[in-house]
């Protein structure tokens, strides 16, 4: 049973990680070609899913880095 709970585990945090680096490229995408709102609002999506990941795995420099992120994001979606 545990080393389902190992598997599941991982196979979970990899997933996010893999939809948060999908988002943050998209987010890059969309902002080279002028989509600035949409931009933020997707890239916040995918630096949240690394946050999450960062917070789960217990690595702060990571976790600094993505909420310093997400706090330069909200506050261009909000202003």
């Amino acid at each position: 049973m545990k080393q389902v709970q190992q598997f599941y585990h991982l196979y979970h945090m990899n997933l996010i990680k893999w939809l948060g680096t999908a988002g943050v490229i998209i987010a890059t995408i969309l902002r080279a070609f002028g989509y600035h709102t949409e931009d933020m609002i997707v890239g916040f999506m995918g630096t949240a899913l690394w946050a999450y990941a960062s917070y789960v795995e217990r690595d702060r420099a990571l976790l600094t880095c993505n909420i310093f992120i997400l706090a330069v994001l909200l506050y261009g979606i909000f202003t």
